[in-house]
């Protein structure tokens, strides 16, 4: 015959598996998202380096991802910032040429000022 406090044991444990589950489903799809964001990253500055006009634009756009990755996923704040200001750094001198990046620009400046009045910062 079962105890109750046999019962609690065993829905203890297998809740503490469950979440340990869970967390290493989170930790496995964080990685794998990341390494496609830095993957993409790296694809973009390569084609920059040749034609820099055609995709400094998504360079920047895959730098706003990571950052927004890195604040809302990881946290890590200081690599957000990093990466928004090399976004906004790449967008500043697009938008004289071509204004229709002004949104994107609009986007890492937010960024960087919702990271710098966030709460514990």
């Amino acid at each position: 015959k079962m105890e109750w406090s046999d019962i609690d044991q065993q829905v203890a444990t297998r809740s503490k598996r469950y979440k340990l589950y869970v967390r290493l489903v989170r930790t496995v799809n964080q990685s794998i998202a990341f390494q496609e964001y830095e993957e993409t990253l790296k694809h973009y500055r390569k084609l920059a380096e040749q034609n820099p006009e055609t995709f400094l634009p998504n360079v920047a756009n895959a730098l706003l991802s990571l950052s927004v990755f890195y604040l809302q996923v990881v946290p890590d704040t200081a690599k957000s910032v990093i990466y928004a200001q090399e976004a906004r750094d790449i967008l500043i001198p697009l938008c004289e040429q071509a204004p229709h990046l002004q949104g994107e620009l609009d986007r890492a400046e937010s960024l960087l000022e919702a990271i710098s009045t966030k709460p514990g910062e």
